[in-house]
């Protein structure tokens, strides 16, 4: 329950109301006041929230969540990004959705990355408050990596691996690949890695043992994967 004085600051700030030390004569006085809103003569003060919350939700229509944010209206234009659990740095900045004043509710397409991760709630450069290790399982294989079977040369030695291609506009700088035997099924230990430099859309990755594989897709902040690193594509191919 509010305070008697908390109470009576909000009556003091609103015009044409006053507050009364006797309560018996405040009862009252409220009671005029609800019939007089009752019959249009004055309008009802909306109630103002005064803790942050937030609330994630899966929508009825697939592929969707709703974000549902309370806050004070001192916090008019606030943000809602996507962290990896525990890290300081946004996972990618199309997973960042800007709240206008007056709204509550956003629904948005689920991200397509397969991990434990943060959501948060930012105004200006501070964090208001966060749903914690909400688990996303979007990740999944995508036509924009192509995965072809090759024999190269490399220092006058002709190599088995395959040919890696990303579509333009895809990769950024700093993401990288791993490959994992199919057999591995918990992907504790990747048998390749390769960073992607200066915007590598086409690479080689050695393979020689017939097999079959699986690739994923790393962004950061993940820099070294563990079997919990979230990831933003999974592929099975083989070679």
């Amino acid at each position: 329950m509010k305070s008697e004085k908390r109470l009576q600051e909000r009556f003091e700030k609103r015009e044409g109301i006053k507050w009364h030390d006797n309560i018996y004569e405040q009862l009252e006085y409220e009671k005029e006041i609800i019939e007089k809103i009752k019959r249009g003569e004055m309008k009802k003060e909306e109630e103002e929230a005064e803790e942050i919350q937030i609330k994630v939700g899966e929508e009825e229509e697939e592929g969707k969540i709703k974000i549902n944010v309370i806050r004070p209206s001192q916090y008019k234009e606030v943000k809602v990004r996507i962290y990896v659990n525990g890290e300081e740095e946004i996972f990618d900045k199309k997973y960042e959705w800007v709240m206008k004043e007056g709204v509550d509710n956003i629904e948005v397409e689920k991200p397509m990355v397969e991990g434990i991760f943060d959501i948060r709630v930012m105004y200006e450069k501070s964090k208001l408050i966060q749903e914690s290790k909400y688990i996303f399982k979007e990740a999944k294989g995508n036509d924009y990596i192509h995965i072809e079977k090759v024999k190269y040369q490399e220092n006058n030695k002709e190599m088995t691996g395959i040919q890696v291609k990303i579509e333009e506009g895809k990769a950024e700088e700093g993401d990288f690949v791993c490959i994992y035997l199919a057999s591995n099924t918990k992907n504790k230990e990747f048998i390749r890695k390769k960073c992607l430099e200066n915007k590598t859309l086409t690479f080689f990755i050695p393979l020689s043992n017939k097999g079959t594989y699986f690739l994923k897709y790393f962004r950061k902040p993940v820099t070294e994967p563990t079997p919990s690193s979230p990831f933003i594509h999974i592929q099975r191919f083989e070679f």
